[in-house]
Formats: structure tokens, C-alpha cells, sequence
């Protein structure tokens, strides 16, 4: 069914562009009915896939990637699995039926939305689990540059979500601040084809040590103007300049090679960029066996049972042979021991996930 679905969802939304595309260029009120139509049969598909992915045993579970976001309602998200969910596609869900796992997108509205309209409906000896995602907006201040920052009444309502008794704890994406109730949540990998990587990856054998593969950091990424992109411009000076003799630099990399090429380095350079969390490079990283490089703040917290190494500031970072092959031989048994690699695979599926937030419903 999941291939299925999946399939022609992406038909139907292809064809339903093709035909809203010829209604707007004859200047047609058809583009109503059609973005209507279109975001029905998105919510359906949504509401299927999710009562899928609810009924499938636990085995089958923790062979799916996680992705926390909800890009397509035809790619496996937390959102698919909590017992209301408030996304761009819509409600889904039983209002008559008190919520253990809420999911709500992580922008201004949806979440004004939940406490204005959800929230008042759990009741008073409920005790629930909030999760937000699908957002590059930060959680709780908004700190990424590419918007605009939380007025006060929106902080105001969001620490009112947080303090209020019937949450037990609250996950999300791209945490800027550590609050007592309210945890980070790994973006993980939302791309197309990432759980049949993860399945090719689980079943294949180890990869090859990154003792035996060539000493050096591998840096690709992309650059665009404004400040929110300022970081990655100065690494790349640094991995083309001072870096130049332990970093490999590429301007980019296909996506249909990244796996191959990152797997002949022992360490992949993840700076920020497009928001707070290194994925889904780190996550690609880890499937590949290399250490990803991230930098430490509220959001990866998330990621300290990993195997990956924390930067504090990138252009104070000192990077040498000497401290590569240290990296190397302090992180080489996570990746070459089956046990400790087995165990680091098993933190990127959907499952071990799951199971952590379902821990907070306790």
C-alpha cells in the first residue's frame, strides 16, 4: 500500500498542476476547485498513510528513517504516528478522543491555531506529549535570520503552552533555548529514497574503517546571500585557505553521488545554514560511517549519544593531522565494532524515536 499511495499522490499532484496551470493561464475561476480538490485528496492521503503507519508492527517501524518533518503526507513522519496532528495538510485525528501525542507545525499560526482552538478541547486530567516540526522557525524565541522574531504575545503564548500542567513534555525542531519541559528532536532525513538508503544500509555490510580511509574533513555546501548564510561563506574560506591540507573541498556534490563520495572520508564538515540542525548531511554522514562535525547549541543536544564531534565556534576550530587521527581512533570503534554500530543505526530509525517521545508520556 505505502508504494502505492505514494505513487499516486505524486501523480495526482502532478496532473492536478498541469490542469490548475491551464485554468490560470485562461484566467479561469477553475484554479479554485482545483486547489480545493487538491488539498482534500492531500489530506486524505495524509489520514491514510497514517492509520498505515499506525497499524505496522514494531520490527517494521524501526526500519523506517526517521524524518520529523512533514514535507509529503506520503513520506513517513512522527506527525503520521501522533494522535492529533495540526500540519499544512490539515487536522487529523478524533476530537471526542483525548490526545496522549499531539503534533503541530512549528510556525506562528499553527501553533496560535492549537492553544486557540485544540488546546481548550484536552481535557483538565489529560496529560499530553507535544511535538513540533516541519518548520525552519525556531523554538521558543525564533532566532533564524531568514524571519522575523516572535513578538511578545507570541513568547507569551508559547511559554503558556509550556507551563501549562497537562503538557508532560514538549519535542521539537530547531530548539534555541533549553526550557525544563521542552527538548530537542533530530531533524533526521526528510528526502525522497532515505528509508530504502537506511534498508541497503542496515543489510549491507560495515563500512570501511575510517582508519583506513584518506585523513581528511570532506566540505560541501551551498552558499546564498543574506546574513543567514554568512557562516558557511567563512568556513569556506577556512577549508580552502588555512583548512587546505585536511579538508577537502567541493563547491558541490550531486545528490545521487553524495553517499558514495562521503564514504571514502572519515569526518563530513555539517555547518549550519538553512536552520539550526546539521541534517539531513549528519544523518547521511552517520548511514555512510563518518563522524559528522556539527555545531554544539540547543537543537543538537539532540545529538549527544551519537557519534559526532561538537565545533564551538568554526573559525576558531584548529583542525591538523594530529587531531584528526586523535578523532579517528577515539570515534573508530563506533563504526567498527558490529555492537556499537548496530547501536548507532538503530538512534536513526523512525522506531528508537518513537519509543523515546512515548517514554515522556509516562
Amino acid at each position: 500500500m505505502p508504494d502505492r499511495l505514494s505513487r499516486g499522490f505524486h501523480a495526482f499532484k502532478s496532473r492536478a498542476m498541469q490542469v490548475r496551470n491551464f485554468f490560470y493561464g485562461h484566467g479561469s475561476c477553475g484554479v479554485g476547485l482545483i486547489d480545493r480538490l487538491r488539498d482534500s485528496f492531500t489530506h486524505a492521503v495524509f489520514a491514510a498513510y497514517s492509520r498505515d503507519l499506525k497499524s505496522r508492527p514494531e520490527e517494521q517501524v524501526n526500519q523506517i528513517l526517521l524524518n520529523t518533518c512533514s514535507l509529503s503526507p506520503a513520506l513517513p513522519t512522527i506527525a503520521h504516528w501522533a494522535d492529533w496532528s495540526l500540519t499544512r495538510y490539515g487536522f487529523t485525528g478524533n476530537k471526542r478522543q483525548q490526545p496522549v501525542l499531539v503534533f503541530v507545525k512549528a510556525d506562528c499560526d499553527y501553533l496560535t491555531r492549537f492553544y486557540r482552538e485544540y488546546l481548550p478541547l484536552i481535557g483538565p486530567q489529560t496529560r499530553y506529549v507535544l511535538v513540533t516540526g516541519d518548520s525552519d522557525r525556531t523554538i521558543p524565541n525564533q532566532i533564524d535570520l531568514r524571519f522575523p522574531r516572535h513578538d511578545d504575545e507570541v513568547l507569551a503564548m508559547i511559554r503558556a503552552i509550556h507551563d501549562d500542567p497537562r503538557l508532560i513534555h514538549w519535542y521539537s525542531l530547531s530548539v534555541d533555548e533549553a526550557w525544563p519541559k521542552l527538548s530537542p528532536l533530530p531533524l533526521g532525513f526528510w528526502e525522497k529514497g532515505g528509508t530504502e538508503l537506511y534498508k541497503n544500509v542496515l543489510s549491507s555490510s560495515r563500512p570501511r574503517s575510517i582508519l583506513n580511509r584518506q585523513l581528511k574533513v570532506f566540505c560541501a555546501h551551498r552558499t546564498r546571500g543574506g546574513p543567514q548564510w554568512l557562516q558557511r561563506q567563512l568556513v569556506t574560506e577556512k577549508a580552502i585557505g588555512d583548512w587546505k591540507d585536511v579538508v577537502e573541498y567541493r563547491e558541490s556534490v550531486s545528490s545521487s553521488e553524495f553517499f558514495d563520495t562521503i564514504s571514502r572520508y572519515p569526518f563530513v564538515m555539517c555547518v549550519g545554514g538553512g536552520g539550526l540542525d546539521p541534517s539531513p548531511k549528519a544523518w547521511t554522514a552517520l548511514l555512510a560511517g563518518c563522524i559528522p562535525l556539527v555545531e554544539a547549541n540547543p537543537t543538537t543536544e539532540a545529538y549527544r549519544d551519537l557519534p559526532v564531534i561538537f565545533v564551538d565556534d568554526w573559525l576558531s576550530l584548529e583542525l591538523d593531522v594530529g587531531v584528526l587521527q586523535k578523532w579517528s581512533h577515539d570515534f573508530a570503534h563506533y563504526f567498527d565494532e558490529p555492537g556499537q554500530r548496530k547501536a548507532v543505526l538503530e538512534k536513526l530509525s523512525m522506531g528508537y524515536w518513537l519509543r523515546y517521545i512515548r517514554a515522556g508520556c509516562q
